[in-house]
């Protein structure tokens, strides 16, 4: 009798211990539920498929749907189709368990017909079994931010294209469109900068086109124009990789042959006289006389540009009294010499 007794009050106790837990479950689903509802953030449980299967009210206000029209379609409804590969990639490597959760930056589609920027966090709840149940999204919009985003970009881009215009304004000779003075003043700095650390011969030409006033003259200025920006471009394309041409001034043109001994220069300065003979783009043939200097570097002794400036042009004015289409190369130690 007494374990009969006992036997009734241990079942009395679990019914009463199992009525406790199913009442603390139940509280917790519904503070779970309550969370769920009235949470800030768009929240989601969707479907191995992609599809809705419960979603809350921040998330209907975010995208404009009806909770309704939601529940009847799926995630990739309203996914930016570039979005969408990089979404289901990470969505398969949580689902082979890979990764324990991803966040992605993506666009959704809203139900005025508009993309809007959220961020998507998904973790996912598994069956016994090891099956996807469902996934668990957290949805929120950060399309201010990403608007902004975009906008200090394209803002960015538009700095840089002007910045490089400047640039080239600053540095290109507008109309033969090579270096200007400017720039080939700050290459034959770098180069005195290397000269210093590696002492190395350096050449410096100037090249001026015979009889230009004639030939503006004869076929007037636009041609002559012209004229200038076809020597100019032969002149850069003559050139080795190394070497440095600008526009000096008039029909005048300058050069830099780093690493460049007398008859290197010779060589080089040849070369470009011979391709600008053969030019056959202008109304007649036109040819450049050249005047050069080549310094070899002492220690202890520094020189300047107008130093080999001065050279260069004596030089060239030898070439221009010569007979002209001409190059005239002489090495400053024995110039000064």
């Amino acid at each position: 009798m007494a374990e009969g007794i006992g036997s009734l009050i241990e079942i009395n106790l679990l019914i009463s211990e199992n009525e406790i837990v199913i009442s603390a479950l139940q509280k917790n689903n519904d503070i779970l539920e309550a969370i769920f509802k009235n949470s800030t953030i768009g929240m989601a449980l969707v479907a191995s498929s992609g599809q809705w299967k419960k979603v809350n009210n921040s998330l209907t206000r975010m995208l404009g749907y009806t909770e309704e029209h939601l529940l009847s379609i799926n995630f990739q409804n309203i996914t930016h189709p570039d979005d969408l590969s990089t979404d289901l990639k990470q969505l398969d490597a949580l689902s082979r368990g890979e990764i324990p959760f991803y966040q992605l930056e993506k666009r959704y589609l809203t139900a005025t017909g508009n993309y809007i920027w959220i961020l998507l966090s998904v973790s996912l709840v598994r069956e016994d079994n090891g099956e996807v149940k469902y996934y668990i999204a957290q949805i929120q919009s950060i399309n201010e931010r990403k608007k902004m985003e975009i906008e200090l970009k394209k803002q960015k881009e538009e700095l840089h294209k002007i910045n490089t215009m400047l640039e080239r304004m600053a540095t290109e000779d507008s109309l033969t469109e090579i270096a200007n003075r400017r720039k080939f003043m700050l290459w034959f700095e770098n180069e005195m900068t290397r000269m210093a650390r590696h002492p190395v011969p350096v050449s410096l030409a100037i090249a001026d086109i015979d009889f230009f006033k004639s030939y503006n003259d004869s076929y007037g200025h636009q041609e002559g124009d012209y004229a200038l920006k076809n020597i100019a471009k032969e002149l850069s394309h003559t050139l080795r990789s190394q070497d440095k041409v600008a526009r000096f001034g008039g029909e005048e043109f300058i050069m830099l042959f780093p690493e460049t001994d007398e008859k290197g220069c010779f060589l080089a300065c040849e070369r470009l006289r011979k391709s600008i003979e053969k030019l056959s783009s202008l109304r007649r043939p036109v040819t450049i006389s050249i005047g050069a200097v080549t310094y070899h570097p002492r220690e202890g002794k520094l020189v300047t540009f107008d130093d080999l400036l001065k050279v260069a042009d004596s030089k060239l004015y030898d070439a221009k009294r010569s007979g002209r289409n001409k190059v005239k190369v002489v090495n400053l130690a024995d110039h000064q010499g």
